[in-house]
């Protein structure tokens, strides 16, 4: 078995393990907490899974009722051209039919 290489790998899945958490704060209806964590996540420079920062504030935003701030974050997103573009498309187009809650 090799041994684990220090450096960037180590940093992902610690972002990793730290994004899980908070996703999960948002399923056990925390949205709140969990919307600070993803505010402080985004802001960070080394923070490097922002585009999964930014889908998951969208629908932690989505959870508190946040309409406009949900948007806004579905419209960057969208903007980047990304991983999540698809879904972000998709579910700012359910927010303009009212589909959504």
């Amino acid at each position: 078995k090799p041994a684990p290489v220090r450096g960037d790998n180590d940093l992902i899945q610690i972002q990793q393990q730290k994004l899980y958490d908070v996703i999960c704060m948002i399923d056990k209806d925390q949205p709140e907490a969990a919307i600070d964590s993803l505010l402080h996540f985004s802001s960070s420079p080394e923070f490097k899974l922002q585009e999964s920062v930014q889908w998951n504030l969208a629908l932690a935003y989505l959870k508190t009722n946040q309409r406009e701030k949900a948007k806004n974050t579905l419209m960057e997103i969208t903007e980047k051209d990304g991983e999540y573009t698809d879904q972000a498309q998709e579910l700012l187009e359910k927010l303009k039919t009212k589909k959504w809650f």
